[in-house]
């Protein structure tokens, strides 16, 4: 295995590749990947620059590879551009990226997002065996090639790196999941006027309406593919003047997961119990947690609670024997 073969384990088959003339001269040139590391997101890296051997403050020598991604198709040219300018910058200056610091954001690059700086980490999304890759001597690799990925960060988040250090901002990062790819995600930290205006944007989807993927494009803080529109969800705004009609324990939710900053999506549904094996296959691919129940039906009618005790829905069985399944993404 070399190096492309790498990437192509780990993020699928390229969908574009990019050769600019001051990187050609070097033989290096622009990966394009689709669907990594998740649905939906777009990954550009550079290849070649392996065979450049970079150098720390210390003196220490590696070999990188720099990489960005991001779920806004629209934002591809400026990723292009800020991999190309990442890159080049590297070679003439034979500076290593260190994990924990951060750039400045080139001026008029995703310049509508407000992001401050570009963050240097490991590339956490994608699956542990990528972040390290053992060079072939055969094709003239470095012994050891390590991928360094770049986040977009606000000036909230450069401050709060400033006065606590990486590690602790890291903590943060690694709790996140696919948030970081949104570019319209809210700052990790902020001061308090920032943090409350950020919180009554959000909002927690548990009253009727119908769902399609255009609707998820902008109102939600990560990606999800759904195949065709879902009949029914339900939904609270955090600013919805019904609310002080609720009950206490809806007013705790929100409480709850504001607090507690994450929102977690649930889904439920009923399978045969011959695809137990398959559906179990599904979600440990996609790291998806899930319980599973077997439920005996001795009646037709199957009646569902949501979260609103007032609203139900009912739907009918045919078979005795379905397994009933929830899934949670948070």
């Amino acid at each position: 295995m070399n190096y492309i073969e790498h990437l192509e384990a780990h993020c699928g088959e390229s969908t574009g590749h990019l050769e600019m003339e001051e990187l050609q001269d070097h033989a290096i040139q622009l990966l394009q990947f689709q669907n990594a590391p998740f649905a939906n997101a777009n990954t550009v890296t550079s290849l070649g620059l392996l065979h450049h051997p970079l150098q720390f403050e210390n003196g220490a020598v590696i070999h990188q590879e720099v990489m960005l991604s991001v779920m806004q198709q629209d934002a591809e040219s400026d990723l292009i551009e800020l991999i190309y300018r990442l890159t080049l910058e590297a070679l003439k200056t034979g500076h290593a990226y260190d994990l924990g610091e951060y750039l400045p954001m080139p001026v008029g690059l995703l310049s509508k997002y407000d992001f401050a700086a570009l963050y240097v980490t490991t590339p956490f999304y994608f699956e542990e065996s990528f972040q390290v890759y053992k060079g072939n001597a055969a094709f003239g690799e470095p012994e050891t090639v390590l991928p360094v990925w770049l986040v977009p960060i606000f000036a909230s988040e450069v401050a709060y790196i400033k006065q606590y250090g990486a590690e602790k901002f890291n903590e943060m990062l690694y709790e996140t999941e696919m948030q970081l790819l949104n570019l319209k995600r809210h700052p990790l930290v902020g001061d308090d006027e920032g943090i409350e205006e950020s919180i009554f944007n959000r909002e927690v989807f548990v009253c009727e309406c119908e769902i399609t993927d255009a609707l998820f494009e902008d109102e939600i803080q990560r990606p999800l593919v759904l195949n065709g529109p879902l009949a029914k969800a339900y939904h609270m705004s955090v600013e919805s003047g019904e609310q002080g009609d609720k009950d206490q324990n809806e007013t705790f939710l929100f409480d709850f997961l504001n607090h507690q900053n994450r929102f977690p999506i649930y889904a439920t549904f009923f399978a045969f119990e011959e695809e137990d094996k398959d559906n179990r296959a599904f979600f440990s691919q996609h790291h998806m947690s899930f319980t599973s129940h077997v439920v005996h039906f001795t009646c037709r009618s199957l009646h569902m609670s949501c979260l609103d005790r007032n609203k139900r829905t009912v739907g009918y069985v045919e078979n005795e024997h379905r397994q009933v399944r929830v899934i949670f993404s948070r």
